[in-house]
């Protein structure tokens, strides 16, 4: 492709909404994800295992395909977020049935009862810029989104 033909393709590229939301979209990621990992590790978590104690403790026994289901990861990253978690001392896993289920130890209430005002306050930082009718907007985007992607 010749330079000038690349340059006006670049260019309406930009001007496409479409393609100028995917972009901007990705940017917001890409700065907003190792933000996330930086605030999770001042309690040595990465946001897979956050994620992983807040499905645990708001379905207390919830088994680990469920988990793995409703965060959208394979059964073996649960597994190795589980196995680190048990380790730790902030979850405990037991056979019921043909179900392996997890439930917080005290230790993991503990952690989690401590990091969730934190970690609700940061959220809400971030989206601070967001007016509430622009968060309900960007709320119902983001659900269509995610149900086109199902």
């Amino acid at each position: 492709m010749a330079k000038e033909t690349l340059t006006t393709f670049v260019q309406t590229r930009r001007r496409d909404a479409t393609l100028l939301t995917w972009f901007r979209f990705v940017r917001v990621l890409k700065k907003l994800l190792p933000q996330l990992d930086e605030h999770m590790r001042q309690w040595n978590l990465s946001q897979g295992q956050f994620d992983l104690l807040a499905e645990i403790a708001a379905d207390e026994g919830i088994n680990q395909q469920t988990c793995a289901d409703r965060l959208n990861v394979t059964k073996g990253n649960i597994t190795q977020h589980l196995s680190n978690l048990e380790k730790r001392g902030y979850i405990e896993r037991k056979k019921l049935g043909r179900d392996n289920v997890v439930s917080l130890t005290a230790q993991g209430e503990a952690l989690f009862a401590a990091l969730m005002p934190v970690h609700d306050q940061y959220v809400k930082e971030i989206l601070s810029p967001l007016t509430a009718e622009e968060m309900r907007q960007f709320s119902a985007i983001l659900r269509k989104l995610e149900r086109s992607l199902e």
